[in-house]
């Protein structure tokens, strides 16, 4: 009689965390209430696992906790080297809150986190070195000017934080991929570029067009265009719409039976407050009987 105990008792763990499970994709989790961190990391090994995302977790949660996900996107439709694109432009139209050298833009730069999340994601890819060359075209919006450039990443067996200094490194590069990018136009030198020449004058480095990937945040954050749809293929997942591993819901069915309520996960509505009483009263009813039997056995 024990054990059939015991297997009723974990019995009815195993059926209510299948069941609150079976809730929450039927609800997209909106039957529950989660704690934001718990939230977070739910949406973050999701998005990983669904795109075959490398990037560290810390900046994808900081790309969620900054608001950059909820940013305005327009499409601006074009080819690219006979190749058919889409660019996500960044509040497109709209007057930016920031500026670049002083002058007034027309659309938001990409900013620092999503230039951060793309160097992560392509050195996760195996690019250790970029270049960006001029194209002919450029895009005005508002009283912003913005120069059409083509980003090109490269892999190596160099470092990624190493500046390629003679033609032999450059030989060594492999062409990975390439991308459309639009930066601001100013008469003035970046800050940037003016270090690098610089810094190639004084240790006699032979070349500085191939820009190591640890300095990709520096060029790329003044970029008005997003360089795919990552954007969207995030804000899909912040609405919940997946499926939600079974091991959490064990966890909450193992919290509810025990009584310990901690209380990360709660229950929100009345269906999943019912289930939870029933398991709650069935949990104690069993685990008191259990211990009767034993009592009575001594």
């Amino acid at each position: 009689m024990l054990i059939i105990l015991v297997l009723i008792y974990f019995g009815l763990w195993l059926i209510f965390g299948f069941i609150y499970r079976w809730r929450a994709n039927v609800s997209k989790g909106n039957e529950f209430s989660f704690q934001d961190n718990i939230k977070i990391k739910q949406n973050i090994r999701v998005f990983k696992k669904k795109y075959n995302i490398k990037v560290p977790d810390y900046t994808i949660k900081d790309l969620i906790n900054r608001g950059e996900v909820e940013k305005e996107t327009g499409f601006v439709f074009e080819s690219f080297e006979n190749k058919e694109s889409y660019h996500y432009i960044v509040n497109y139209g709209k007057e930016s809150k920031r500026e670049f050298y002083n002058d007034s833009s027309s659309a938001d730069s990409i900013g620092l986190v999503w230039a951060t999340y793309y160097m992560e994601k392509f050195i996760s890819e195996g690019a250790t070195h970029f270049k960006i060359d001029p194209l002919d075209g450029s895009k005005s919006i508002g009283k912003g000017k913005y120069l059409k450039h083509k980003l090109s990443l490269f892999g190596s067996d160099i470092h990624h934080a190493r500046i390629i200094q003679t033609k032999e490194d450059i030989k060594k590069l492999k062409f990975i991929k390439k991308y459309t990018v639009y930066l601001p136009f100013s008469e003035k030198p970046s800050q940037f570029a003016s270090q690098i020449s610089e810094f190639s004058k004084q240790y006699h480095i032979e070349n500085t067009d191939y820009q190591p990937m640890s300095t990709f945040t520096i060029s790329m954050s003044y970029s008005i265009n997003l360089l795919d749809g990552d954007i969207d293929k995030l804000k899909e997942i912040l609405k919940g719409e997946y499926e939600y591993p079974i091991v959490d819901f064990l966890y909450f069915s193992a919290v509810t039976i025990t009584t310990l309520g901690y209380g990360d996960i709660l229950p929100n509505s009345s269906l999943i407050r019912f289930f939870v009483m029933l398991e709650t009263f069935f949990g104690i009813v069993t685990v008191g009987w259990l211990i009767s039997l034993l009592f009575a056995k001594t």
